[in-house]
């Protein structure tokens, strides 16, 4: 199957992670006797946590405006004394908005930037459990999720480098082409091939149908994928990259 990737192809590149970790982070700390005033002040309040020393910089320095916007909305809910799951649904809804507003910009940025994506995707798959990963691949992420210990600053590196990707593809965006080469999707089904790949896989991929497989062969694709990528060179695996973060 050369046309192991086509427009109708799903996988979850960026979406979920950012909205994980930021509903993860802004439902888990307690509510003191002073309300902060600053995002700074909530920022300190989450300092112990490693994915918010992974995600919390990228996102302040690479989307100021909306950092501030996102950690006032915190004060408000603190203010409010909102429930934490009350929290962690808004602050998922809020984060997920926003990065869904990018996802032309991530699929605009230059190689070096969606190749550092694909490189964080990669590493989160493989060391998230078959559910977490499942659910990644899918898209099908919510406000709920727990990440393990392990999994938790793999997210959040996922999350940062989305923010990184989408930034870059603002600052210096890179036009490519909208659909997948017959080249490029040949090569990635034989790379897919060589990483165990079945047909039957390869036909999830391709058409378009691998959000709503079963949860082993979403993770196993996902998995597959971003080693295929790795093995490619690297501005043929940044074209597919583009079409697959596009798509969403």
């Amino acid at each position: 199957m050369a046309n192991a990737l086509s427009q109708r192809a799903k996988l979850g590149i960026g979406l979920g992670a950012a909205a994980v970790v930021a509903a993860a982070l802004f439902a888990s700390h307690p509510f003191g006797p002073r309300v902060p005033t600053t995002p700074d002040e909530v920022a300190a309040l989450m300092s112990d946590s490693p994915m918010a020393a992974r995600m919390l910089p990228a996102f302040k320095q690479t989307f100021p405006d909306e950092y501030n916007r996102m950690m006032m909305s915190e004060i408000g809910y603190m203010k409010a004394r909102m429930p934490a799951d009350q929290v962690r649904a808004a602050t998922f809804k809020q984060m997920q908005g926003f990065v869904a507003g990018h996802v032309t910009d991530v699929a605009r940025a230059p190689d070096a930037a969606l190749l550092a994506l694909a490189r964080a995707r990669g590493a989160l798959l493989n060391g998230a459990d078959e559910t977490l990963c499942a659910r990644t691949v899918a898209g099908s992420l919510t406000a709920a999720e727990n990440p393990s210990a392990v999994a938790q600053p793999l997210i959040a590196d996922a999350a940062a480098a989305n923010f990184r990707a989408a930034r870059a593809g603002m600052d210096s965006p890179t036009q490519r082409p909208t659909a997948p080469s017959p080249a490029d999707s040949q090569a990635l089904a034989s790379r897919l091939r060589a990483h165990g790949l079945t047909d039957a896989q390869l036909g999830l991929l391709a058409g378009g149908t691998l959000p709503t497989a079963a949860p082993a062969d979403q993770c196993t694709v996902g998995r597959a994928i971003f080693a295929a990528l790795a093995d490619l060179p690297p501005p043929q695996a940044a074209r597919i990259m583009a079409v697959m973060a596009k798509a969403g």
